[in-house]
């Protein structure tokens, strides 16, 4: 099971549990701190997706509907719609 993507600084954790997500961050946390890497709490983001009545108790800047990881823009509902406007609008800049 994929619980991660990572590419260069950026890292996305995907866990289907409060407690999970938590022990994943507390993992990531304490091997970055070794290197001397810290995570920047004003870019972390969480987005709760599936079960609306959650209660996270994960805290960090703010709980987000989307975001966007390498170019592409994730959101709950899993509607690609708000992608799909930004890459026609790149396309056609570039074009223009």
């Amino acid at each position: 099971m994929i619980n991660n993507l990572r590419y260069a600084d950026d890292v996305v954790l995907i866990a289907t549990s409060p407690e999970d997500l938590q022990e994943l961050i507390n993992r990531v946390r304490a091997f970055s701190e070794t290197d001397g890497l810290l995570i920047n709490t004003d870019k972390a983001k969480l987005m709760a997706c599936g079960n609306s009545g959650m209660n996270t108790k994960i805290t960090v800047s703010g709980e987000v509907d989307s975001f966007v990881y390498l170019g592409s823009i994730f959101t709950c509902d899993d509607n690609c719609s708000q992608d799909f406007i930004k890459k026609l609008a790149l396309g056609r800049s570039t074009m223009q």
